[in-house]
């Protein structure tokens, strides 16, 4: 039986909704970006680490620290 290479996620740079994406892949671009903003907003240590890192709302870069806290958070994406 052949085995599928899984899918690796890589700590980089990604756009917000790109990384929305990620997480949830079956979601429009803007849908996606909305689920993330909610979850921020849902989440006050979620946010609040982020904003350690330097985030602010409406950004359309993350740092890979940033995205390291959602990792943290979440998981990582599959």
């Amino acid at each position: 039986m052949e085995r599928k290479p899984e899918k690796v996620f890589k700590i980089r740079m990604y756009g917000f909704n790109e990384l929305a994406r990620e997480y949830k892949p079956h979601l429009s671009k803007k849908s996606a970006a909305n689920y993330f903003n909610r979850l921020i907003k849902q989440n006050p240590d979620l946010e609040l680490e982020l904003r350690k890192a330097r985030y602010k709302p409406r950004m359309q870069t993350l740092s890979p620290l940033m995205e390291s806290v959602f990792v943290e958070f979440l998981g990582e994406p599959f």
